[in-house]
Formats: C-alpha cells, structure tokens, sequence
C-alpha cells in the first residue's frame, strides 16, 4: 500500500538476511541468518568461515544490498563448507560466536535435545499420558498438562456453580435444554447483548488506566505490546539514539521514521529516550516504574538483570508487578544464551521440517518469522491473565514465554503424534490425509492460484458436476480410496482444467456449488479486499513522516468498544509527557539529563 510492491516466495531465503536460508550439511540441514542488524556479525561470520580472500578483500560485502546481489555465489561458498560437517558441530561453533544458527529438526529429535529435556517440554497428564506443557511459566512453576474431558462431564458443576438449583437442573435436562454426559445446548443464562451500536461518545477501552513499559524490540515482544495497545493500555516503549528498536532500521532506512515493519507493530505506542548503558539512565528507569503496571522485555539473558533493571529489582519499587519476559530458548537450560531469531527457531523447533512438500528432500521454510508472533500473541494472553489475577488477589507476577516452546506448543498435533509413537510426521505440502484432491491450483494469469478442499466423496461428486468434463467423470475418482491411489494423476488434471479460469469467477461457481475453496492472496489483494475492508480490519493512520498509512488492524472485533487505531511513535516523542507530567521532572532537569545524553 505504501511502496506499490508485492514481496514475492523466496523460499527459505529471508528478505534481512544473507546468508540467511536453509543449508545441506553432511549429517542434516540447518538455518544460518546474517543479519545487518545485528552489529558485527559479517566480520564474526567470515573469520568463521576462514576468512576468504574475496569477501576481505572487498569491504562491500559487510554491507547486506551488496551481499543481497551476490546471493548464490555466497551460499555456494557456505554449502561447500558446510559439506563435511555435522549440523550440531556447526550450530555449536556459530553460536559461540553469537551467530543465529540452528539445525533443521524434526518434532522427535527438538524433544530430544538438551534444551527441550532439562525445561521439562514433555511432562505427563493427569491420565498418565505423554503431553507438552504450556509454553509459560508464572513465578517459576510450569503448569501441568491439561486433563482431555469425558463428554459433559462438568456440566453440573458449571450449572451449580452458576447458582442453578437442582430442581431446576433436572427441569432443563427432562426437558432438554441439558445433557448432562452427552452433547447438548448451552443453558440460556441471560439475553442476548444488545447490538445496538455504542453511542458516538466513545466508551473507554477494555485497558484504558493499565500503563506498560516496553523494553521489547523486533518483533515477540512489541507484538505483546501491540495487542495490549488496541486494547487500550498505555504502552511505553523505552528506546534510546545509542539503541533504537532494531526495526527502525531493518529496511536500511537511513531516516528512522520511515520504517515500515516499526510502524506495522507500534501502532497506539509511546517511545521514550533513555539511555540504559548511561550511570544515570537505570535510575530514569526505576522512577518510572511505580507509575507503570507491568513491564515487557525480551532482550538477551541477563542484559536488564546485569543494568539493575530485573524483575527482582524493579518489583521492589512495585510489588504488585506484572513483568513478562520472551527469551528465545527459554531463561535457563543449556541452550539459554543462544541467539535466535525466528528463522532459526522454525528449524530447531519442526516447522521448517514439516513445511515442505513430501517430494521434496531439502526443507523450503519460510521468510516469516511465525515464532515471533505466536509467541506475542500467547504472552498478551497470559499478561491479561496475570492482571485479571491481580484485580482479584492483589499479587503480581513474573511471566516467561520461551519462543522456542511457543512455536512447539503451535505444532501441538505433530509433537504428540511423536510423543505417542516415536515417530515424526512426513511433510504434506498443501495436502491432508482424507482429503483428496486438496491443494493450491494455477489459474490464469500471472501468479494466480485458488486452494480446492474436497473432504468427501459428495464434494468430488459436486466438484465434478462443475467440471463437467469426461476425465471427471471416471468411476475410479467416486471414492476416497480411488482419488488417493491416483492423486498426482488427478492433482495434474485439476490443474489443467482449472488454468483455464479467471481465479474469482471460478471461486464464486464453486462455492455456489459447495465444494470448500478460496483464492491465494498476496499483499495487495488483502489491502483490497472487500471482506477485510468491511470488518475495519485494513485500518488508515495518519503518519508525521511517512503520511498516510494502511496498515493491518487488531485481530479481534469488540462490538462496544471498538479499538481506535492512532500512528505509531516517533522516537523520543513522548519524553515531555514521561519525564515532566509522570515523573514531575522540571524543565531544567530533563535539559541537564538530555544534555548529559541519559535522555532524549
């Protein structure tokens, strides 16, 4: 919407990064991610590889556009060294040098390492079965694994719980209204809520008086931060000129304010400058942090604790703290201090493994860092579980969201399946079992393709009525078990027939027809789509630099107190508000503190 381009597949090549992609080793393949971003790690990355003549002798190479042009000639020099090494020796010796690395694993051998085993991942549940654990931790205690309910089983406690007398209880069930033990209706406890729209004078939102100080950058955490903001809380973020957040500058940017992926995540934020590696800059911070309800951070381990700024420290200025952390691999466990980032935790974790087509063996992985974000969205759930835990009990606490469990617990069906078996799922590529055909088809035009889901034979059935061609017809093609023996053969015919089709005309004739489907779309497609447009999903800012912005919307829909979306901050924009309306610093302090280079 901003640059009139649309990012294209690039397989595992990510768009930040080079080398930065899926490599063959002699014993497995793993992820290596050389970011710009990351100060140093060009140099660290060529006296690994043993300093090559080329890349030395040419300073430009220390720059990622360059590196970007020269993309294959750089994998094959990093293929070629990798071709006699083990993937865990390699992982080892980068991370040593603080390089994003990890191999691609499967479900099986994640449980298996070091890290997942001394964190306790896979624990049993209370029927004794093997079962991960929920990816948080809270005040130090994981909690167990859930128990699978038996059908209805604690219908009657609800309903008693509820207040509903027994002599009322057994009317709903004579009645009907209520099984208990078996599947049933849920009890009409209250009248349907209005729908009446909320009055033009705009209600508070559901966070509005809850204040965050947001040490967070990149991605886990200001998604954290960001789902908190749409919901109304006041989110500080603390940034400084020394330090801003990565992704002010991931695009190499050279202004700051023009970033888009920053301005993607800090919609409705605040950002302050201060300063942390300063003598003075900690204390700005534990002012501050009596005025705050709860703090989001996920730098490296130890770099708050090691300024002072630890849970322990700072909950001592508020007790009632609720403070969440999002570390990579986890706070302790052997693999702790390792640096990632969401490329390598899809290898470590299965999901580059599992995302691939069955036909083909090396793993294609993706540009998008899926981790980040699952794991923001779980610690912005357990954050509102933690504050709705302190309006009834008083107490704060400490939350930890590993990103590398978070992404496990995503993928909770395959880790079961190994868990019960000892075995790993095979990659499916875009299909399912029971469900044939299912797949993503060509249309015509450039890039154009619809996904087809046919579940059951009476979808083939509908389906083929619309292709109405012979070849569909064939009685081998009625049942499952026929459309799975010969599924190239048919996957190939479909994609034949359906090139011939304009994408949204064919869509629309089959879903008039029943058969499950749904265009692919790219970026510019969502932008204008008409659904997303209706639900307010695609929401406008008006950027002070960048001008006017579409950018995506919260990911949930609240009929009266609909989140109002507001640009996200300029770096140091709010300090005026921070350090002399909070803190009630004199204008002559915060020009000594700027002066100084704590703040500002």
């Amino acid at each position: 919407s901003y640059q009139g381009s649309v990012v294209g597949r690039q397989g595992s090549q990510h768009r930040g990064a080079v080398p930065g992609t899926v490599y063959r080793a002699r014993d497995g393949y793993l992820n290596i991610f050389i970011s710009h971003t990351q100060p140093g790690a060009w140099d660290r990355f060529v006296e690994w590889m043993g300093r090559p003549e080329e890349w030395v002798n040419e300073p430009r190479y220390g720059m990622l556009p360059f590196r970007q042009e020269r993309v294959a000639e750089i994998d094959a020099k990093v293929t070629a060294a990798l071709a006699d090494r083990s993937i865990y020796a390699v992982f080892e010796e980068l991370q040593e040098q603080k390089l994003p690395a990890a191999p691609v694993l499967t479900p099986s051998q994640a449980l298996a390492d070091p890290q997942f085993r001394v964190r306790g991942v896979a624990q049993q549940d209370s029927d004794g079965l093997p079962a991960l654990r929920p990816p948080y931790r809270r005040n130090g205690t994981w909690p167990a694994p859930g128990r699978v309910p038996e059908v209805g089983r604690d219908t009657e406690a609800w309903l008693n719980g509820l207040g509903i007398s027994s002599h009322a209880l057994r009317h709903l069930v004579e009645g009907g209204t209520v099984r208990l033990g078996a599947l049933g209706e849920s009890v009409p406890l209250r009248e349907k809520p209005s729908r009446e729209r909320p009055s033009s004078s705009a209600p508070a939102l559901p966070l509005q008086g809850v204040r965050i100080l947001d040490f967070s950058h990149m991605i886990a955490g200001p998604y954290v931060t960001l789902q908190l903001a749409w919901l109304g809380a006041e989110v500080i973020k603390v940034e400084s000129r020394v330090r801003p957040d990565t992704f002010r500058i991931r695009d190499g940017n050279p202004n700051w304010e023009q970033s888009l992926p920053f301005a993607s995540l800090n919609l409705g934020k605040r950002s302050i400058t201060v300063n942390l590696k300063h003598p003075q800059g900690p204390e700005v911070i534990r002012r501050l942090v009596p005025h705050c309800d709860a703090v989001v951070e996920n730098f490296s381990k130890g770099v708050l604790e090691n300024l002072g700024l630890g849970y322990e420290a700072l909950s001592r200025h508020r007790p009632d703290l609720i403070w969440l952390s999002l570390p990579g691999m986890g706070s302790d466990g052997p693999r702790s201090n390792y640096v990632t980032w969401g490329p390598n935790i899809m290898a470590f974790t299965g999901f580059t493994y599992l995302w691939n087509h069955p036909d083909q063996p090396h793993p294609v992985g993706s540009q998008v860092s899926y981790p980040d974000y699952l794991a923001g969205l779980f610690g912005a759930t357990f954050l509102l579980a933690a504050l709705c835990h302190r309006r009834a009990t008083g107490e704060g606490s400490r939350l930890e969201v590993s990103q590398a469990e978070a992404a496990a617990y995503a993928l909770g069906p395959a880790y079961q399946y190994a868990l019960l078996t000892g075995q790993d799922l095979e990659p499916e590529g875009n299909g399912q079992p029971g469900h044939v055909p299912q797949g993503c088809y060509p249309c015509r035009g450039d890039d154009r393709w619809l996904a087809v889901v046919v579940p059951d034979d009476a979808t083939w059935r509908r389906l083929a009525e619309v292709i109405a061609e012979p070849w569909a017809l064939q009685p081998q093609w009625r049942t499952l078990l026929g459309r799975a023996q010969e599924a190239a053969t048919l996957n190939h015919k479909l994609s034949e027939w359906t090139r011939n089709w304009e994408r949204e005309r064919l869509w629309h004739r089959l879903l008039a027809a029943g058969v499950p489907s749904a265009p692919v779309l790219d970026a510019r497609d969502l932008m204008a789509d008409p659904h997303l447009a209706a639900r307010r999903f695609i929401v406008t800012v008006d950027h002070p630099v960048m001008g006017t912005l579409k950018m995506p919307g919260p990911p949930i829909r609240l009929t009266e107190t609909p989140p109002r979306p507001t640009p996200p901050p300029l770096l140091g924009e709010a300090n005026q508000y921070v350090f002399q309306e909070l803190l009630g610093m004199t204008p002559e302090e915060v020009a000594r503190l700027t002066a100084e280079g704590v703040i500002g």
